[in-house]
């Protein structure tokens, strides 16, 4: 789910004229304290002085640019502060984790 988001953030930054490599954006990316701050956080610090603004706004400004993701693949995606934060979709996750069932209750069965 990790390389979704980047994938997203990706999208995104490249609309503020931002072009980071996939393991940037990986090594910028942090795993939140607690469950009700997401899965994921992306911290806007580093571009304050490139986009002259105060980190807050680019977070606001990267998470427009996100839009409407669809909910299979997000419960939701928010701001706090000057961090953009991802809730990955637990459903989601369950099925890419666990893979089609009906195969597996196949194998089982022979």
């Amino acid at each position: 789910m990790k390389e979704l988001v980047i994938k997203v953030l990706k999208k995104a930054l490249k609309k503020e004229k931002i072009e980071l490599k996939d393991e940037e954006i990986s090594n910028l990316l942090e795993m939140p304290p607690n469950q009700d701050m997401g899965d994921y956080a992306f911290p806007c610090f580093f571009l304050a002085d490139k986009l002259k603004q105060a980190p807050n706004q680019i977070a606001l400004q990267i998470r427009s640019n996100i839009g409407n993701h669809p909910i299979m693949d997000f419960d939701d995606i928010q701001t706090s502060g000057a961090y953009i934060n991802f809730f990955i979709s637990r459903k989601s996750c369950k099925k890419n984790c666990l893979g089609n069932s009906d195969s597996k209750r196949k194998i089982w069965k022979n």
